[in-house]
């Protein structure tokens, strides 16, 4: 049984919008904590979520030494829980190289082997990727995928991968976003994929930007992909800006896949208000898509907001909850299939906490 390191007196109240009830939420990773190995991290960031065969919940981070910047000694590390996100285990150290940054997680479980796969970057210029087959418990050996999946042969050109994680579609594909910056300078997301349960990968086309006026975005960053319509059928969400400069206040694009990744529609800008910040988007129980990011208008990170909307209008989002209404960033959203209970962890208060909320959504 997992020990749990949470006790009730941890929960705290999220702020949120006026007129609605606060939030509870735990804080799973607090600045200067320490891991099973006792290494102290100055702070952590990029979270990212899954849920395994059995129905455990891993939430993955980046555990940053020495300050927290992007690059230096960063490592991936991660928690377990196996009620549902009612308690957790400690913090384990999943990955760590000498001299190296190693981070994004973009974990994807496998329902058919039970194997979890867990892509990620190295000095934001390689992708790799390690599996676990006790679900997350140990990790076997790192392979190097760059030259199956990074598009520009450019050994310096950045490539990452999410975040945060990918899905398994119905055909048993295993599928995460990924993005990249080309010969051409510009930036573009794609998908990464595998059709035998991580033995080989391969990547498809970049997704394209849409240049109608309204709808244009530029470029296209941090991504992630989940399951939406009929088999094959994904929806990735893109942190890309519009085509104009003064234009703060829509930061995210969506664009479509009816080929399990291979090709994608052009991106087109939300007409959400959104921050240009990583967000994280989940297909609900019944099909429709939620997605959260902070939201305010005028580019600060704060104010982390969920919008849903149905699948049959899968562009048209309506605002549903605000998660926390301080300053907050990146997230990662995760159905616990348990009659339409949600769970999403994001960074607040300057990264010095990766906090978990959970919240319901109408079926």
């Amino acid at each position: 049984m997992i020990k749990s390191i949470l006790a009730l007196a941890l929960v705290t109240l999220a702020a949120s919008s006026v007129g609605e009830t606060p939030l509870p939420f735990v804080d799973l990773y607090t600045a200067n904590q320490n891991d099973t190995k006792g290494v102290s991290y100055t702070c952590f960031r990029i979270p990212s979520l899954v849920r395994t065969k059995s129905g455990s919940v891993i939430a993955f981070a980046e555990g940053r030494r020495g300050g927290c910047g992007d690059q230096g000694d960063v490592r991936i590390v991660s928690r377990r829980s196996e009620d549902g996100g009612a308690s957790w285990g400690p913090i384990e150290q999943v990955l760590s190289e000498q001299g190296h940054t190693i981070g994004n997680p973009s974990p994807i479980a496998d329902d058919s082997t039970g194997t979890v796969w867990l892509l990620y970057a190295r000095d934001d210029n390689q992708v790799f990727v390690a599996s676990s087959i006790d679900e997350g418990k140990s990790w076997g050996p790192s392979s190097n995928l760059t030259a199956q999946l990074k598009p520009n042969p450019d050994p310096k050109g950045w490539i990452a991968t999410g975040p945060p994680g990918g899905v398994q579609l119905a055909s048993g594909r295993l599928v995460t976003a990924a993005y990249y910056n080309r010969v051409d300078k510009q930036t573009r997301a794609f998908a990464v994929f595998s059709d035998d349960h991580g033995k080989t990968w391969a990547h498809g086309n970049d997704v394209g930007i849409d240049s109608t006026a309204g709808s244009q975005v530029w470029g296209g960053g941090e991504s992630q992909v989940v399951k939406f319509g009929g088999d094959g059928g994904l929806v990735m969400l893109i942190r890309a800006r519009t085509a104009f400069a003064n234009d703060v206040g829509h930061n995210h694009a969506l664009a479509f896949s009816t080929d399990g990744g291979a090709t994608w529609s052009n991106s087109t800008r939300m007409q959400i208000k959104t921050v240009y910040c990583q967000g994280s988007i989940t297909a609900a129980d019944n099909g429709d898509l939620l997605i959260s990011s902070p939201s305010t208008g005028n580019g600060v990170r704060a104010n982390t907001t969920v919008w849903a909307a149905k699948k049959a209008s899968p562009t048209e989002f309506q605002y549903l909850l605000t998660l926390y209404s301080g300053s907050s960033a990146y997230s990662s959203m995760l159905s616990l299939q348990s009659g339409g209970e949600y769970i999403n962890l994001f960074e607040r208060e300057g990264s010095k906490y990766i906090s978990m909320v959970k919240f319901k959504y109408p079926q």
